[in-house]
This record gives C-alpha cells, sequence and structure tokens, in this order.
C-alpha cells in the first residue's frame, strides 16, 4: 500500500487536471443551459475536496 502522502499528491492532481478540463468546457456548456452548470467550475471542485475531507474525517 502507497503512503497517505503520494496517494493525496495523486488525489490533489487529478482534481486539478478535471478543473482544468471543465474549464476548457465550460464557456459551450453555459451557454446550452445555464441552469445545470455552476458558474465557477473551481467551486465544484472545492465542492469534491470538501466531501472527501468530511469523508476522510468521519472513517479515521
Amino acid at each position: 500500500m502507497r503512503d497517505v502522502k503520494t496517494l493525496r499528491r495523486e488525489i490533489f492532481w487529478l482534481l486539478l487536471r478535471f478543473q482544468r478540463f471543465f474549464e476548457e468546457r465550460a464557456e459551450p456548456l453555459r451557454r446550452l443551459s445555464n441552469r445545470f452548470i455552476p458558474p465557477r467550475s473551481s467551486s465544484t471542485v472545492s465542492l469534491l475536496f470538501n466531501t472527501n475531507r468530511v469523508r476522510k474525517r468521519t472513517e479515521t
């Protein structure tokens, strides 16, 4: 099993990649429907981060 530090780093980079991916596609999606897409994609990432933290806290 890998140590927690590398695991955290990998998760962080994954989320960063997702954020860039969503930001690239945010504009066309926003034009399609303003209702379903949040105005800032970074808020989605922070939301993911927060739920992840809460989950970790409850597990330990």
